[in-house]
């Protein structure tokens, strides 16, 4: 399922990289193409998915955060309906091919995810993400503080309890849900827990020589000192995306000093005032910090 950082590079920046290239579905119910890319993005961007899970067929439908043209970059050709109201358009369609198992899966947040439980008639589970949401039963097994239950169960609003999960970020754990149904569709069962990917997950070791190589490239810059601060550079969500922030102010400063300072006949100069997203801040600098890659990745 797509979600809102896909668009950051704008329509191009996936049309080409990911959505031609892909081996496996890539789905949005509640994207919306119009205009003279209509055309060139047909059947990259699928509703739906239908799968053979031994002898049963499942359906699965894909959402992603309306709020994607403000958080990101999608064009002005893309239209982002309401999760809710696509959703349901979608589960029905699939009720009426006789698939009586559907999964939501989306990137919407948690309070969305658990709207998308509460109302859409025939979702049976909602797997989520964006709000990097950690769900736990038990004692966790490393840092993050559980937000609730998982899976976290939301009564609809025709009276099923519908699962809902989220597995937190960075590919630190990875999300595992057992679900059980009865030979209408309905759950009558749901457990499980996210799976720290600690030292005893074996590495994929593909995915290590490439990081590899990226770390070797990255060596030089993470060893040089680049600045000095006698004071916390705050970048919490807390301070920048709700008030002015001191590395934000840094940040601003950086950009139009580098622009008075270099000139450039083609590009925009002489510049007296810089607006940056508070969203792009991802952390703070302290003490602690030896490099700046999160910063503003965006």
């Amino acid at each position: 399922a797509l979600g809102n950082h896909e668009f950051d590079n704008g329509l191009d920046g996936l049309l080409d990289p990911l959505l031609k290239n892909a081996n496996f579905p890539i789905l949005s119910a509640n994207i919306r193409p119009k205009g003279p890319i209509a055309s060139n993005i047909s059947g990259y961007i699928l509703p739906y998915k239908i799968i053979n899970v031994g002898s049963e067929k499942v359906g699965i439908i894909g959402y992603t955060t309306k709020e994607t043209p403000v958080l990101s970059n999608p064009g002005p050709y893309l239209e982002f309906r309401d999760e809710v109201e696509e959703l349901q358009i979608h589960a029905n369609k699939l009720t009426t091919l006789g698939i009586n198992k559907i999964i939501a899966l989306g990137h919407s947040g948690f309070l969305e995810d658990q709207r998308i439980a509460q109302k859409v008639k025939g979702v049976d589970v909602v797997v989520g993400g964006h709000t990097n949401t950690f769900l736990y039963s038990g004692s966790p097994p490393s840092t993050e503080v559980p937000a609730g239950n998982y899976p976290f169960m939301v009564q609809s609003d025709d009276g099923r309890q519908v699962p809902v999960v989220q597995a937190y970020a960075f590919g630190k754990y990875l999300g595992y849900l057992n679900v059980v149904f009865d030979d209408k569709g309905n759950v009558i069962k749901a457990s499980g827990n996210p799976i720290l990917l600690n030292k005893d997950i074996p590495e994929d070791q593909d995915l290590k020589a490439e990081v590899n190589k990226m770390k070797i490239q990255l060596q030089s810059y993470s060893s040089q000192e680049i600045g000095k601060t006698i004071v916390y550079l705050n970048g919490t969500t807390q301070a920048c995306r709700f008030q002015e922030c001191n590395l934000g102010n840094l940040i601003c400063d950086a950009v139009i000093y580098n622009n008075l300072r270099h000139p450039d006949d083609n590009e925009w100069n002489h510049v007296s005032m810089c607006i940056v997203n508070g969203g792009g801040i991802r952390s703070p600098i302290d003490e602690r910090a030896n490099n700046g890659n999160k910063e503003g990745p965006f």
